[in-house]
């Protein structure tokens, strides 16, 4: 049986992700990822104390999913 991951970002008012380091971006592909949402709601409560230009978040479940290998050929 396999049991699905549940991962979490913080999305901001501003439409930009919780990168960590007091950064934040509208890139999805650099949030930082959490799995577990007590920590994920931890760090959001934390970040809105210490970013000045945001003042509300949410919390969404995202997925990671391998899709295959990719066979690549080097021409140089």
């Amino acid at each position: 049986m396999d049991k699905k991951k549940h991962l979490y970002v913080i999305k901001y008012n501003n439409d930009c992700y919780w990168t960590g380091y007091n950064n934040y971006s509208n890139q999805l592909r650099l949030a930082k990822i959490y799995t577990s949402l007590k920590h994920c709601k931890e760090a959001a409560d934390d970040s809105l104390n210490r970013l000045h230009n945001v003042n509300s978040y949410k919390i969404y479940e995202v997925e990671l999913n391998i899709i295959g290998e990719v066979d690549i050929e080097y021409n140089y």
